[in-house]
Order: structure tokens, then sequence, then C-alpha cells
């Protein structure tokens, strides 16, 4: 706990990025072992598409053990099975997978915490005390929207999530005041200036996840190109490369404590194993850690300077 509430986080962005959202919530969860954040203390999380997932689970206040093991050893593969026949229903569907799979991931999280599966944002919070805010695409205006129990109290928490989560082709789009919703992450993947628009104080805001000033030559990656990519591979590369192609941050000012991570780490990209692999899910988690440390020795540096 920390004792200079100056210092005291109370606020947190996590950006999406697909399953390197397993490395943020390793980032996270060391973070919170060395009492740089508290839950206890949090009031606002702003959460785009992965981040959004590990938003609920952390203001469900689970032990980091007991979540450590729903990301570990879940059998993730046969949550999400991908076959001839889901692709085939895709072209009728708009998507791969529907709203049906986040209720399907949820389910043991929220019965666990006396919570029904149709819980709405508004009772969330009553449950957690904690804003949350969900960043989705509305795919007409090309604007973002911001879905909380304040802009969207009757919404069910699953429906929120599964908006900001709703990557194209991968996942049908929702479809909510005639226009589609669907991944956030196209045009505010780390929510940042969301979050200080709303008047969040900065020097306690703490920031996770994917978050570029500038981009990365990829000349050199062109020789080492991954030759098993399945089709899901393909296309989660794809889009994901869009979405960090479009977010690049005009500067690295920010005033927020931030763990920031290279979106073109291979270990990003491999989705097959990470569903299929506990190792791989492991080494996701320890990447998170070490960046964290980094950060923490980052700025034990600085604060012996000044």
């Amino acid at each position: 706990m920390q004792k200079d509430d100056t210092n005291t986080i109370k606020n947190i962005i996590i950006s999406g990025g697909g399953i390197a959202g397993i490395a943020f919530y390793g980032a996270l969860k060391h973070l919170a072992t060395r009492d740089v954040w508290n839950v206890d203390n949090i009031e606002h999380i702003y959460a785009t598409s992965i981040g959004t997932v590990i938003a609920v689970m952390i203001a469900l206040q689970y032990d980091w053990e007991e979540l450590d093991d729903f990301i570990l050893i879940r059998p993730w593969h046969r949550v999400f099975k991908f076959d001839l026949t889901s692709i085939l229903n895709a072209i009728e569907n708009r998507g791969v997978f529907n709203n049906n799979i986040m209720k399907e991931i949820f389910k043991p999280l929220l019965l666990g915490k006396d919570m029904d599966i149709d819980i709405t944002m508004n009772e969330f919070y009553d449950k957690t005390g904690i804003h949350c805010h969900f960043i989705c695409m509305d795919l007409n205006s090309m604007t973002h929207l911001s879905i909380s129990h304040e802009t969207h109290p009757e919404w069910k928490l699953i429906d929120a999530i599964y908006c900001s989560c709703a990557l194209p082709i991968c996942f049908s789009p929702y479809i909510y005041q005639n226009s589609y919703l669907c991944d956030g992450g196209f045009i505010a993947n780390y929510p940042v200036d969301i979050c200080l628009q709303d008047n969040c104080d900065a020097s306690k805001t703490l920031g996770i996840g994917f978050g570029q000033t500038e981009q990365k030559d990829h000349h050199d990656d062109e020789k080492n190109v991954n030759t098993d990519f399945n089709l899901f591979d393909y296309v989660l590369t794809l889009l994901m490369n869009l979405i960090r192609t479009v977010n690049v941050r005009k500067n690295n000012n920010s005033l927020c404590k931030e763990v920031l991570f290279d979106p073109t780490n291979p270990a990003f990209h491999n989705i097959y194993d990470t569903m299929n692999s506990k190792d791989t899910r492991r080494q996701l988690m320890d990447i998170g850690t070490e960046r964290a440390i980094d950060m923490c020795l980052l700025h034990s540096s600085i604060e012996s300077i000044d």
C-alpha cells in the first residue's frame, strides 16, 4: 500500500494487442507485487480490445495465483475453435466468432464472484467500485465510443467487452443504433488521450501496452518470414499491423507512468502456439514481467539522480 497519496496510482490504461495482452497482464501483476499500484486505490480503468479482458480480471479482485491459473491452465484451443465450419459460417455471420465466445471466457470468472453472466455495466460498477471505460469504434462515423456505467448503464458487461474486442473477420460486428461497433484499436488502441481528456490526473495514471512513437523499419525482418502461419495467424497479424500503423503516437511526452511494448516482437504474433501451449503463454507473461522490471529500474535510476 502506498503511503504518499501524491504518488498513488488511481487510473490504469490498458491497450489492445491480441495475445500480447498476456504480457500486459504479466507487467501489471509484477508492478502490483512491487506496490507500484494497488487495486484498492483504482478508480478508473480505460481499456481497448484485449485490455478490456484484463480490466475485468483486475476489477474482480482475484488473487494473482488464481488469475495465473485461469490464463495458463485453461485449454484455450477448446474455447477458440477454428475449423472449416467456423470459416464457412463466418461468411454469413460476418465473423468467425460471436458474442457467445465472451460468455464462455468470462462465465467462470463472474460466477466465481457470485455475479450473473448478464450483469450490466452499472451493476458491475456497484459491485467493484471501479469506473470501467471500454473503447470501441463506430464503423459508420469512424469515431471512438467509450462505454461505461455512466454512458451505457444498462448494457451488459459482456456486450461492452465484446464490442471493444470485435476485430473484423475474427469477430462479428455488434449492431447498435443502425451502425456496426467493432474493435476500438482502429481508432484508439492506447486510450491515453481519452483518459486525460476525462480529467484523470496523469501523475496518478499507469499505462500498459503498445504505445509506439515512430514506425519501425521492417526490411531487416523480411529474411525471417514465419512460414508456419495458418490462416488465423495471417489474418490477425495483418489486422494487428494495421492497428499498429494507424495508432503511432505523435509524441512521447506522456506524463503517465508507462510500461510500453514493441508490437513487432515475434512473440506477439504466434497465435496458434499461444492458444495451444501453456509454456508459450508463460513466456508471454515473463516478457511482461521483464518489461515491468525494466520500468522499475528506470524510475529508480531517475529518482536517485533527482
